[in-house]
């Protein structure tokens, strides 16, 4: 159920406080002057579509996005097959948090510390992003607090479920155009469908923009979680045939993910500072400066980890604008730079509790880019962008617990990273886009440093080139929107994921791989007169085809050259419609489809296809002139499908399986 108060009557949910736009962009940024060319842009009812407990439901209806959740509070995000490196947590995939580094240095993005309620709009940019956000092959998410257009308003909500799911959010929009504040509170608990696989979650966001005069405008973010989730491992293929709820059993001198009582205990602190000011007519400066502070408790099947992770981080930029008759241009030049302090330690574990030291180590992390873009609208037709970044990345570790101590050190750079796109309008419903760009991604800090406790600094950057022709087109009176994306990536040292017996992990570089994919969206969007029944109707559709294959990939004697990469399925398809009366009535339905999916480099092992439905109805009243309330209930997995959202790749003794 929720509750709100707002400044203006809410006309139906879609302009409602419960919808976030999710918008597939090309990577070119928009000029003023520009009309909107976005790709894929949608209004995603994200609080009423999904169990109000993560932005998956929402994140899955994109061509060529899959956000997995191995268990609850546990995500990965995957941009055209990237989470081949990702055993848990975000990487290779560069988020932003109104306009502050949410990724770290070491290149690991802990998506959970955001609640559902925080961001009121995402914008995705699928492939490399190295022109203006640096190293990364995986892709970019720029998140804002803000909603467009922004308003005055209360929120408060509450909801339970199946599973012992308890959720409770409230926030709160304050002040006026040029002095705005936003806080939001989300608390989500849940037993779990899994033995093992509890989870306890709380976060708070606060925004706040104040427009001093005509020429500065000054942004303060903080973010604030703390989480408790258990993780109940990975399964066999007959361990997930006959009893999916398991967790992980006991098997030889290793511990069962209960008797470890595996879990991860997680806080994260971030606060930043925006600051944009106008010099003149044409001239204005962009500068972000964050500081951020993680603290992770992971007592696992193998050992007891804790990490002390510290960072902090300067983006700025120096942006020209001009207007000359029918040529517009914006040129855009800066640096980022973070620095990371981290410190890991690595312990036997006793039922739970922390035993003997195994490892001590003090990671430090130096990374930064600069980069320089210019974006020209020339006339009515065309639009032509040029940018790139040089880049550079330096990991130190020091293990401590052996003398004498001693320093390994690795550099990696200074990469060129390229991007050029060329747009062509054919006529105000249908452009065309064409865009070549080199994605550049150096080993990650815990790829470095993985759990196996094994520091290898052997690995080398994977590296890329991305291909893309897209075509944007709009019909039916600009109700209907069709998209679709053709893509080659190239990339070389692919960096692929392993697992030991203990279930640990390591990474190794696969050589290559050759990825062909195809990407497709269609949005319907109708309102209605005042005199009919249905006030609105929201459709849309999003099928994603990816062949991904290696090229060059020989380990341990065995070729898998050809093979698919595990992880990706070839198909998949969302299907999504949102209706509301003018009575107050209102329903979502969502379909979501995966074909199998390979689950090893190997092929041998998949998980099978599975089909998705849910279903949510509600109802909208009002209470006097500002305020409104929703009563709504609903299933997920309608069909009762036995299914995953997060396998584990390679795993050892075929545990790939997480229900």
């Amino acid at each position: 159920m929720a509750f709100a108060q707002s400044g203006t009557a809410v006309s139906d949910t879609i302009a409602g406080r419960d919808s976030l736009t999710i918008t597939a962009q090309p990577f070119m940024q928009r000029l003023p002057s520009l009309s909107a060319v976005g790709i894929g842009t949608g209004v995603i009812n994200t609080l009423d579509r999904a169990t109000q407990t993560s932005l998956v439901s929402g994140l899955n209806t994109m061509a060529g996005v899959r956000m997995e959740e191995r268990s609850p509070g546990s995500y990965r995000l995957n941009m055209r097959g990237s989470s081949l490196r990702s055993p848990f947590g975000v990487r290779n995939v560069k988020l932003y948090w109104n306009n502050i580094p949410l990724t770290d240095p070491g290149g690991n993005t802990y998506l959970n510390q955001l609640a559902v309620n925080a961001p009121q709009n995402i914008t995705v940019f699928k492939g490399p992003a190295g022109s203006m956000y640096g190293a990364g092959t995986g892709g970019l998410v720029l998140l804002s607090a803000w909603a467009n257009p922004w308003q005055r308003g209360l929120q408060f909500g509450y909801g339970a479920g199946s599973f012992g799911l308890l959720n409770a959010s409230a926030s709160a929009d304050v002040g006026d155009s040029a002095h705005r504040h936003r806080i939001s509170y989300m608390h989500n608990e849940a037993s779990g469908y899994r033995d093992q696989s509890a989870m306890r979650r709380d976060n708070i966001a606060f925004s706040s923009n104040w427009q001093m005069g005509e020429r500065h405008l000054l942004s303060v973010s903080v973010l604030a979680s703390s989480l408790y989730y258990q993780t109940p491992g990975g399964l066999t293929p007959a361990q997930f045939a006959a009893r999916p709820r398991d967790a992980r059993p006991a098997a030889g001198t290793l511990p069962s993910a209960v008797q470890a009582k595996a879990a991860i205990f997680q806080t994260n602190m971030l606060a930043g500072v925006y600051h944009q000011y106008q010099l003149n007519n044409d001239w204005h400066t962009e500068t972000a400066l964050y500081a951020a502070w993680a603290e992770v408790r992971n007592p696992s099947i193998r050992n007891y980890e804790n990490r002390l992770e510290t960072h902090a981080g300067l983006r700025s930029m120096l942006v020209y604008k001009k207007q000359q008759q029918n040529t517009a241009w914006q040129w855009s030049t800066g640096i980022e730079y973070q620095y990371g302090r981290n410190n890991v330690q690595v312990a036997n574990n006793v039922n739970g509790s922390r035993g003997e030291t195994q490892t001590n180590d003090d990671v430090h992390v130096n990374t930064g880019f600069v980069f320089t873009q210019l974006q020209a609208n020339m006339g009515r037709h065309w639009q032509v962008v040029a940018g790139a970044s040089i880049n550079y990345n330096a990991i130190s570790i020091i293990r401590n617990n052996l003398l004498p101590v001693q320093e390994q050190y690795r550099r990696f750079g200074n990469a060129f990273t390229p991007r050029v796109e060329v747009q062509y309008q054919w006529h105000s419903r249908w452009t065309t886009q064409l865009s070549f760009s080199k994605g550049y991604s150096p080993p990650t800090a815990a790829e470095v440093l993985p759990s196996t406790g094994i520091i290898d600094l052997s690995l080398d950057a994977e590296s890329g080139y991305n291909y893309e022709l897209a075509n944007n087109y709009w019909l039916i009176a600009n109700r209907l929107q069709w998209t679709m994306n053709l893509y080659y990536f190239k990339l070389r040292n692919a960096l692929v994921q392993q697992r030991d017996a203990a279930g640990a992990d390591f990474f190794v570089n696969a050589g290559g791989t050759a990825q062909y994919g195809m990407e497709q969206s269609v949005q319907y969007l109708k309102h209605y007169s005042n005199h009919a029944w249905l006030k609105y109707i929201n459709a849309a559709m999003a099928y994603t085809w990816s062949h991904f294959t290696y090229s060059n990939y020989v380990k341990l004697g065995s070729d898998f050259s050809g093979n698919r990469l595990p992880g990706i399925p070839v198909h998949s398809l969302s299907a999504t419609a949102d209706l509301q009366t003018r009575m107050g009535m209102y329903a979502s339905i969502t379909y979501v489809f995966n074909s199998r999916t390979w689950l090893n480099d190997a092929n041998s092992f998949a998980a099978d296809a599975f089909h998705l439905l849910g279903l949510r109805l509600g109802y909208q009243g009002k209470l006097g002139a500002k305020w409104y309330w929703k009563l709504f209930g609903g299933i997920d997995n309608l069909l009762n499908e036995n299914y995953g959202l997060g396998h584990d790749i390679n795993a050892f003794g075929n545990r790939f399986y997480n229900a």
